[in-house]
């Protein structure tokens, strides 16, 4: 190998390194050019994806920095019921509650942990997840329920406004102030999508 080589892979390293530390959305558009130019990426429309979650999708996940300084990781740790419908891959088993089924659990057991009388309020309720290398783990949904990510946003996107969906698993606790009807059209969900791979890890990124 050259020198010149050995130089040039030096310094993409250290660059890599540094921007990775100082978090994706304030270097999106230089970290896209180095780690993304072989995945034909639109920088304008990863730029818009970028736009379009922040307003649209980070008061559920969360875009600044984690607490100890490192990048965020995309969630507030919060429980919400999304109104995912039940799996049909899934028939036969009981219906999940989610968190406000594990309080019940808990509740009524010989020895309870926690003991949340209030557990029916958190009924279809699930923990939000990280969306670091979200493009890189199907299925999606606690269930599983939706195979494709782009499946996935169109559903938070028209839960509430399109036919096409069935019920939801639970109804109770269903959120509708932040998912059901957020007005997206199909290309600003691609942008969001595209936006979204930009979040998976390179040493994931594997055939």
């Amino acid at each position: 190998m050259s020198m010149r080589i050995i130089l040039l892979v030096l310094v993409f390293s250290l660059s890599l390194a540094t921007m990775i530390l100082a978090g994706p959305l304030s270097n999106i558009e230089q970290l896209g050019k180095i780690m993304y130019q072989d995945l034909d990426f639109s920088f304008n429309r990863t730029q818009s994806g970028e736009a379009l979650f922040t307003t649209h999708c980070s008061k559920c996940h969360a875009v600044s920095a984690y607490p100890d300084g490192g990048p965020p990781l995309f969630t507030s740790y919060a429980y919400e019921n999304i109104g995912l419908p039940a799996n049909p891959l899934l028939s036969g088993n009981p219906v999940d509650y989610g968190l406000g089924g594990f309080l019940e659990a808990d509740f009524n057991s010989d020895l309870p942990l926690i003991g949340d009388a209030m557990y029916a309020a958190h009924y279809g309720k699930f923990k939000i997840p990280t969306l670091r290398n979200i493009a890189l783990t199907p299925p999606y949904g606690h269930n599983g329920y939706f195979p494709e990510l782009r499946e996935m946003i169109r559903f938070l996107n028209s839960r509430d406004v399109s036919p096409e969906w069935p019920a939801p698993e639970v109804w109770t606790n269903l959120n509708t102030i932040d998912v059901g009807d957020m007005g997206l059209t199909d290309a600003q969900i691609d942008d969001i999508v595209q936006f979204l791979h930009t979040l998976s890890d390179r040493r994931l990124n594997r055939p």
